[in-house]
């Protein structure tokens, strides 16, 4: 719509000429329906590949041609060449484009989404094939010429063909990647079945399983590496470094069964290699061996020197057998002494890290930690004598006990040596500490006296703190009497104030309960020890009465419940610690001959004093 206007004329600045403004609205009107008529698009024309279109209006479809139809920019020029050819003077010319641009605008508005769906349908009912090859069927013979519907057959042919190849290669891909995640799957399988079956509490220890996985993805990771970047000389591949590492933080089974994997898997990943895995078994079982003599991690030679025998003797066995160039050898050599240097160098400096972030203790920490010249076990000796000499004792029965159903012997020998340090607070009110006399607890309330006792399990994890000992030997301190009641004092206030005025959980120790096979072990061991100590006449058969009475009464008050521990490990048990406490503590058959000696020696005793 051109609108209506109070001023009737424009003039021509430099002309003086004018133009009427009636005609020019009217010309305006008259070329803009001509536009309108033909159609304006809000696209330019030339995007249209189609010389066919429909034009929607009012639900109702039309067909038209492209052909006399305007975009913007044309039916812009259109009407200013209709309407400038009346004036000769450009002023007036540029004016009336302006006003051309202003007042075009599209009347016909491009449907996309409609128009891509018309044509996907389009294209859809295009048929794929012209014909048919059936099977067997001769295509072209020898000397024919080869006509348009021959050349097609045999385009489509390769076509075909390609298609089949392309759609086998990548099913052939797709196999091979899926064969190699399931034999990858079967090798780590292994490694859990053998977890399960040896030791079910890593998968509950979230530090020690994860510990686990860190050091197998450390192997393969520096392995993968190796291979990547040097794949001539497999030499080079530490697998010392998994195999110690293992032994350190495990003990030597998880050791060569993790070694073991690493080394499938990594020569797997390298094409298969038996070679491979010979070259770096023996080295990885000398690391191991190597490791299971070592007093402290400052011993770095030992495992050095193992691990150099170990690939000294792999290199030059395979060497000679393949009669390798006495050259070659000697190059192998060298690479196979760096790779140990690096390896044992790279696992102290892991073995660090490894400790201070896990706060896991190794079997080096357990051994400097067993050393009795260290602080906390030279003060129990000294001021609470008994219960360091409970404590060795313990420890050692605790190892062969340890030994004989499959536990850490280390560990439980050097849990044993410090579950007792809370005694050190009072150290005089425990009876092994006492110099004869009245048993000080004795002159105590029962429930006093049995609060004094079992704060010794208190005070020790306290000292532990300040000690900073290691969460395993903490576990010790802490579940070596569970939830046990201090019976002694329990019974004697039952007898005292009957059942209404003693409250049960006064004479309880507060647990937890045993969650390892060793802390189990302090358990058992450290009360049937204290049991036999206390009987009066101790025979064979009584030990044996009063150990399996130990062992009964905490299987039976549910001690041992979240422990590993099997039924035929506490026949184990028995049969490691009974010979041990018999030996200790059987009673001495007196000999008529000792009373000579008595005699003997008081009376040199009284020459002697007489002399003086």
């Amino acid at each position: 719509h051109v609108a209506e206007s109070p001023y009737t004329e424009i003039y021509a600045p430099s002309e003086g000429k004018h133009i009427s403004l009636d005609t020019l609205r009217m010309n305006f009107i008259t070329h803009l329906s001509t536009l309108f008529e033909s159609g304006i698009t809000d696209i330019p024309l030339d995007s249209i590949l189609s010389t066919q279109i429909s034009i929607r209006k009012e639900g109702v479809e039309i067909p038209a041609t492209v052909k006399n139809m305007f975009d913007r920019n044309l039916a812009t020029e259109q009407l200013t060449e209709n309407l400038a050819k009346d004036y000769d003077i450009y002023s007036q010319k540029i004016l009336i484009s302006r006003i051309a641009h202003l007042l075009i605008k599209p009347n016909m508005i491009y449907d996309k989404e409609r128009t891509t769906t018309r044509q996907e349908d389009v294209i859809g009912r295009i048929p794929l094939v012209v014909g048919k090859v059936f099977k067997d069927e001769k295509i072209v013979g020898a000397n024919t010429l080869i006509t348009q519907e021959i050349y097609q057959k045999l385009f489509s042919l390769n076509y075909a063909e390609e298609k089949y190849s392309a759609n086998l290669k990548g099913l052939n891909a797709f196999l091979k990647i899926l064969g190699d995640v399931l034999i990858m799957s079967i090798f780590f399988m292994m490694f859990v079945l053998f977890l399960i079956m040896y030791d079910k509490s890593l998968f509950t220890d979230v530090n020690r399983f994860l510990l686990l996985i860190i050091c197998i993805v450390i192997a393969l990771g520096l392995g993968s590496v190796v291979a990547l970047l040097a794949p001539a000389h497999m030499i080079l591949v530490p697998i010392s470094i998994t195999a110690m590492l293992l032994m350190i933080f495990f003990d030597e089974r998880v050791a060569l069964m993790g070694s073991a994997i690493v080394l499938l898997v990594l020569a797997y990943i390298m094409g298969g290699s038996f070679r491979f895995i010979l070259m770096h078994a023996f080295p990885a079982v000398m690391a191991i061996i190597a490791l299971r003599r070592s007093k402290t991690r400052e011993n770095v030679l030992r495992p050095l020197l193992f691990v150099l025998t170990g690939y000294f003797v792999t290199v030059s066995a395979m060497n000679i057998a393949s009669l390798e160039p006495f050259q070659k050898t000697l190059i192998m050599m060298g690479l196979a002494f760096g790779n140990a240097i690096v390896s044992v160098l790279v696992t102290n400096g892991l073995m660090m890290v490894i400790e201070r972030i896990f706060g896991v203790t190794t079997s080096l920490s357990l051994l400097e930690l067993s050393d009795m010249n260290r602080p906390l076990l030279k003060r129990l000796s000294l001021e609470a004598p008994g219960t360091f000499n409970h404590s060795i004792v313990v420890g050692n029965l605790l190892e062969a006990a340890a030994e004989k159903i499959g536990a850490n012997s280390l560990l439980a020998r050097v849990g044993a040596y410090y579950h007792d340090i809370g005694k050190l607070s009072k150290a005089d009110y425990f009876v092994e500490n006492q110099q004869g006399g009245e048993n000080k607890l004795n002159q105590l309330k029962p429930h006093m006296a049995a609060k004094v006792i079992i704060s010794h399990v208190r005070n020790g994890l306290e000292l532990a703190e300040q000690e900073k000992l290691p969460d395993v030997i903490k576990d010790f301190i802490a579940t070596h009497h569970g939830t046990m009641t201090v019976d002694y004092f329990y019974q004697k206030a039952l007898s005292e104030s009957g059942e209404e005025g003693t409250q049960e959980n006064e004479f309880r120790y507060p647990g937890p309960t045993p969650k390892t096979k060793e802390t189990a072990l302090l358990m058992i061991v450290e009360a049937a020890e204290a049991a036999v100590r206390s009987l009066p006449k101790a025979t064979p058969r009584s030990i044996e009465a009063k150990i399996k009475e130990v062992i009964a009464k905490r299987l039976n008050s549910g001690q041992l419940d979240e422990c590993p521990l099997k039924f035929v490990d506490l026949t184990k048990i028995f049969s490691a610690i009974y010979p041990l406490l018999v030996g200790l503590y059987h009673e001495r058959i007196p000999y008529p001959e000792d009373k000579k000696d008595e005699d003997k020696k008081e009376n040199l005793e009284i020459t002697k004093e007489e002399k003086a």
